[in-house]
């Protein structure tokens, strides 16, 4: 019977990091993964030849020492992660169809709080308050500086009020509020329905840079392959856990899989 430090299932980007971290601390580990290729969300498909991205098209958060362009270096697979920024205004453009309007954005939150402020000149002290928050959530924010990841995380006020409640707040113009709000197609969620709190932690990232990925979700899954052949890492596919055994004191003893093989592992985590 096979023994492990830990069984990670899954193995979507959170799968695969875990798996990475465990193991380049002498853990030895088995990722199982359902699905016949390992990736999750990160993967590609074909169609006549043209190559479509699923879960994974552009992110914020790889500017120099930002907390994405960090995190990679700590799993060591940043060199094989190529960003290609979306700089231009045209790229970072945002269209309101009934209003007929259209916003461009510059990077950076200083040129992104300028250029918002240019377009609705009567609103700067909304503008300014909103941008002085969504600064101060990523100050307050620790898991953004890997450097202070070790500190205690404090409660912040943002994080018990909705993003629409402070919008609503700052200003009654239904244009500038939908500017404003216009990452929430990143992360799917309404603005009564995030923090906002939330919101900040991810616009904050997204004012700074968008950048897509040369070879898109495969680059990561293609890093992640050649980073398991250095670190105790067996990687299963087609495979997933059919059955706990032998679970005393809350604890399984043995994990049986579908093909009928038994594991035993001091822990189990589903990702």
């Amino acid at each position: 019977m096979q023994r492990y430090d830990s069984v990670i299932v899954g193995s979507g980007i959170s799968g695969l990091t875990l798996a990475l971290l465990l193991a380049s601390n002498n853990r030895r580990v088995l990722l199982i993964e359902k699905a016949p290729s390992i990736g999750g969300s990160l993967a590609r498909f074909n169609k006549k030849g043209v190559l479509f991205d699923t879960g994974f098209h552009f992110t914020g958060g790889f500017a120099h020492n930002s907390i994405l362009h960090d995190m990679l270096s700590v799993l060591g697979i940043r060199e094989r992660i190529q960003p290609v920024f979306l700089r231009s205004e045209a790229a970072n453009t945002f269209v309101f169809e009934r209003e007929g309007a259209a916003f461009s954005l510059s990077c950076g939150l200083s040129e992104a709080r300028r250029k918002i402020g240019k377009y609705f000149p009567r609103e700067q002290a909304a503008i300014g308050r909103y941008f002085d928050m969504l600064e101060r959530v990523r100050e307050k924010t620790l898991s953004f500086n890997l450097r202070k990841i070790t500190l205690s995380p404090e409660a912040i006020d943002e994080d018990y009020i909705s993003l629409q409640k402070v919008l609503d707040d700052l200003s009654g113009d239904t244009l500038l509020k939908g500017l404003l709000s216009v990452y929430c197609m990143c992360y799917g969620t309404r603005p009564r329905e995030v923090s906002f709190a939330n919101h900040a932690r991810v616009a904050s990232g997204l004012y700074d840079s968008v950048a897509r990925i040369r070879d898109g979700g495969t680059a990561f899954i293609e890093a992640f392959k050649e980073a398991f052949k250095r670190v105790p890492v067996d990687v299963r596919c087609n495979t997933f856990i059919r059955e706990c055994s032998d679970i005393r004191h809350d604890r399984v003893g043995r994990f049986v899989l579908n093909d009928g093989e038994e594991v035993q592992a001091q822990e189990c985590i589903f990702t």
